[in-house]
């Protein structure tokens, strides 16, 4: 059973184990997260090479058939991705290996065994949003991530009141509001029509002042 969650990387070490196009997909899309990279493959694609020629992530030739490297390189790592396809043996090994040492794995190679799922993702007026299809179809996914994109791009209004209510959170922990106080405040001005009005002329400035008047009158 999963569950949907964002994880901070920070100072992870991501071991991907592979070196051709699903490998390179998952180095590019991790590396501007700014986690420490290593790629363990016999080969490794062009982009790859240029990706370790700019000291972007760190190569190491070998083959991931031999298992005592391999599990040293698990052990340092905090992620392991395995993205090398038609060694199902050497897949459940891997998957062992780094249950045993309780390290977060992605098996590109099958998505029914996979510890850790990457969704496609993208980020609309400071949000953002994920599809996953459980390994059915990434393409699927892609489409419906475009759908989504499509209704909410217009949505402008939604980047404004995300700031107006973060503003109203840390505001109102400045003052000292009491959490169930605060809890019944959020209730209170996501329903708020004259916060919504600023909010849909795209006034940031005036949404903030708003909400800062509320907890004002709150705490006098």
């Amino acid at each position: 059973m999963r569950i949907p969650m964002y994880v901070d990387i920070t100072g992870f070490k991501v071991l991907i184990l592979g070196g051709g196009y699903e490998a390179t997909k998952k180095a590019k899309r991790f590396i501007k997260y700014g986690p420490l990279i290593t790629v363990y493959s016999l080969e490794f694609t062009d982009e790859l090479i240029q990706m370790a020629n700019n000291k972007s992530i760190n190569l190491i030739k070998g083959d991931v058939r031999e298992i005592d490297r391999v599990e040293e390189l698990i052990i340092q790592s905090d992620l392991i991705i395995y993205t090398v396809p038609n060694l199902n043996d050497i897949e459940k090994r891997i998957k062992d290996i780094c249950v045993k040492h309780k390290k977060l794995h992605i098996l590109s190679t099958n998505a029914a065994l996979t510890q850790v799922a990457m969704p496609v993702e993208t980020e609309l007026h400071g949000l953002k949003f994920t599809v996953y299809s459980a390994g059915k179809s990434t393409l699927v996914a892609i489409l419906a991530l475009r759908e989504i994109e499509k209704c909410l791009k217009p949505k402008k209004y939604l980047s404004t009141l995300l700031e107006a209510m973060y503003h109203l959170k840390t505001y109102m922990k400045e003052r000292g509001v009491p959490y169930k106080t605060r809890m019944k405040m959020y209730r209170e001005l996501i329903e708020d029509k004259e916060l919504m009005r600023l909010a849909l002329d795209g006034n940031v400035d005036e949404a903030i002042k708003y909400v800062r008047m509320r907890v004002d009158r709150l705490v006098e």
